[in-house]
């Protein structure tokens, strides 16, 4: 019979291997290294607001001008982008340049918005940017650039948290199988009540690609614009003011040609 031989530093021997475990965690979950994410509040009233996310836009060869033609026939006069706004621009700094360059391949005309939120994913794709925040003024029309979670506050004590939803886990595929072959927006849910938000708020993201909305639990994920492993669902969030003065969200498929 062999004998087995004794681990002569088993102490040594379970710390290395918890490190090797612990590391692949952090990377792709980086909320348990940083928790904290800044908020940068807006108020919307009477306003429409369009939020899309996962553009991608240097490896998408679609053509995406019908989105500034929604927002046109529409009269919708926000845009959200929820970040992965481009696909491989994490090395580059933002620029105005940049921003007039997106708003040409979206088919945004100037004084057709009057506000245009970029909110940048935390760690891979949109392009660097040291700031928390940042206003800018083209013509007529409001840019705001947002590093963390944007939250649009309305009427009747009403919020909406748009982040992109990178903030649990840096990796996209991870949601996606949780969606996926999970339970529907459960990445979502567990999102909402990480960053804090309160049961009656809503909690918009993207990130899986997998466009969904639940009314219950008040998430809803935007869907992608490029076809990549998923199809290009060509979704967004539209909110929308009633007569009651109450905001509702509604998921909806904005024409695009392939």
């Amino acid at each position: 019979m062999l004998n087995a031989k004794k681990i002569r530093h088993p102490k040594i021997f379970f710390f290395a291997i918890s490190i090797l475990i612990a590391l692949p965690a952090f990377y792709f979950f980086p909320f348990f290294l940083k928790r904290e994410v800044p908020f940068q509040e807006f108020s919307i009233e009477g306003e429409k607001v369009l939020i899309v996310s996962d553009l991608h836009l240097e490896n998408n060869k679609r053509d995406l001008s019908c989105i500034g033609e929604f927002l046109d026939k529409n009269d919708i006069g926000n845009l959200v982008i929820g970040g992965d706004l481009f696909d491989m621009k994490q090395n580059t700094e933002l620029s105005d340049k940049l921003i007039n360059t997106v708003k040409e391949m979206l088919g945004i005309r100037d004084g057709k918005t009057n506000r245009f939120f970029y909110v940048l994913s935390l760690h891979d794709h949109d392009p660097m940017f040291k700031k928390e925040k940042e206003e800018m003024k083209n013509g007529k029309e409001e840019i705001n650039i947002v590093k963390g979670i944007l939250r649009l506050n309305a009427k009747n004590n009403q919020s909406f948290y748009v982040l992109h939803g990178d903030y649990l886990a840096k990796d996209g595929g991870i949601p996606y199988l949780i969606n996926r072959f999970g339970i529907s927006l459960l990445y979502e849910k567990i999102v909402k009540k990480a960053i804090g938000a309160k049961n009656g708020d809503w909690a918009i993201m993207g990130h899986s690609h997998l466009p969904g909305i639940d009314y219950g639990s008040r998430v809803a994920n935007t869907g992608s614009w490029l076809n990549r492993i998923v199809s290009a669902s060509d979704t967004g969030i539209l909110l929308t003011e009633g007569e009651d003065l109450y905001y509702k969200a509604e998921l909806i498929k904005i024409p695009c040609e392939e």
